[in-house]
């Protein structure tokens, strides 16, 4: 007899790293054990559920959501569309990913008797939220966990501790799995030189880069800072940050005002990251706040050096000394300072960059992430 296929309802907002969790899920699931279908909210749910669907073996569709603020009329219609979908799907389980859906769908599961795993990806009472907010995001989450919650998958330790802080779930309901990427993807035959001819970079040049959106949580502002102090010291070295947001013109104005147009360069949104990661000499993350970040792990699988700032979960992939430096957040003078290190020592940089891409090889794949959530989800059901 074939065995029964387990049949996940996975709902989430549609953009960002939480977007692409998706698609792993979508992609990396057996078929043949689970059946799965996406409820993809927020902006961008129309193109995720359209592209989700064409994958064999998975339903998708979109349900419009502002993901931003609380919308007392639109989020009602959101949750009687879960509702709806979930009381007519015969699911056997139901994970919700990030703050918002996650809220819902967990409000839409009540008296169904579905198990459901939350994945915050991030808890909205990080740091950098304001103390009150924090409080009263904690107190729904707190809630949420003990009356509405089976499981909480962490994408990193430090969220469970940052929860603990907040009295949000118990120690058992905790399962930590970190994410994973297909290294593959960044053995990419294209020549550093070709990659910065369409840059327009020079190809003998130290070149330091950034991936992320532009917002106050990546901190690109602190990048250009970092940018202008090396720039002072070593002026041959040029910048780029790829990707677009709230604070491009901020950033803009400020390495006009710091002198750095012709060594900073902002692209914008580009889908040829592995390309672009193989041009650079060394990767920066300087957030403020991260649960697990993707861009880390997509960095040393192409056999960057980082340095990183040590908030949340970078430092359960970031090993000081050995694939990277981690610097204090919101210390332009750190961050410089540790980038000029490696610079400074371009073969011990390309040692750590090699001591980087072996490390998630050998702790971060996809295979290794997806082979754990299907546990989560066999234990789960059973």
């Amino acid at each position: 007899m074939t065995p029964k296929k387990i049949r996940v309802f996975e709902i989430g907002k549609s953009t960002a790293g939480v977007g692409e969790y998706l698609r792993w899920l979508a992609t990396g699931f057996d078929k043949t054990q689970f059946a799965l279908t996406f409820a993809c909210m927020s902006e961008g749910g129309d193109a995720l559920a359209a592209e989700l669907t064409q994958i064999e073996g998975v339903t998708a569709f979109s349900i419009p959501m502002n993901r931003y603020k609380i919308a007392p009329l639109s989020d009602l219609r959101a949750l009687l569309r879960l509702r709806r979908a979930i009381q007519g799907g015969s699911f056997d389980l139901i994970h919700a990913h990030a703050s918002k859906p996650g809220f819902m769908a967990r409000l839409a599961a009540i008296g169904t008797g579905i198990p459901v795993i939350y994945s915050p990806h991030c808890f909205a009472f990080h740091a950098g939220v304001h103390p009150l907010a924090a409080r009263g995001i904690a107190l729904f989450e707190r809630s949420a966990a003990r009356w509405l919650t089976c499981k909480i998958i962490t994408v990193a330790r430090a969220e469970v501790d940052l929860a603990q802080r907040y009295r949000v779930g118990s120690t058992e309901q905790f399962i930590t799995i970190h994410s994973g990427i297909d290294t593959t993807l960044f053995d990419v035959s294209r020549q550093k030189t070709a990659a910065r001819d369409d840059l327009n970079i020079p190809p003998d040049v130290p070149l330091v880069g950034a991936v992320g959106r532009m917002s106050r949580q990546k901190n690109p502002l602190l990048f250009v800072q970092a940018a202008a102090i090396i720039h002072g010291q070593a002026p041959h070295v040029h910048f780029i940050w790829i990707g677009d947001g709230p604070l491009m013109t901020a950033a803009k104005s400020l390495a006009v005002e710091s002198g750095l147009t012709k060594i900073l360069h902002f692209p914008g949104m580009r889908n040829d990251i592995p390309e672009l990661l193989g041009a650079l000499d060394l990767f920066v993350l300087p957030s403020d706040w991260e649960a697990f970040p993707l861009t880390i792990l997509e960095a040393m699988a192409a056999r960057l050096p980082v340095v990183a700032t040590d908030v949340m979960g970078v430092p359960e992939v970031v090993i000081p000394g050995k694939t990277g430096l981690l610097v204090p957040p919101n210390d332009a003078h750190a961050l410089a300072n540790a980038a000029m290190q490696l610079l400074a020592d371009p073969k011990h940089a390309k040692i750590m960059g090699e001591c980087g891409r072996q490390h998630i090889e050998s702790a971060f794949s996809r295979q290794q992430m997806i082979r754990s959530i299907a546990e989560a989800y066999q234990r789960t059901v059973a």
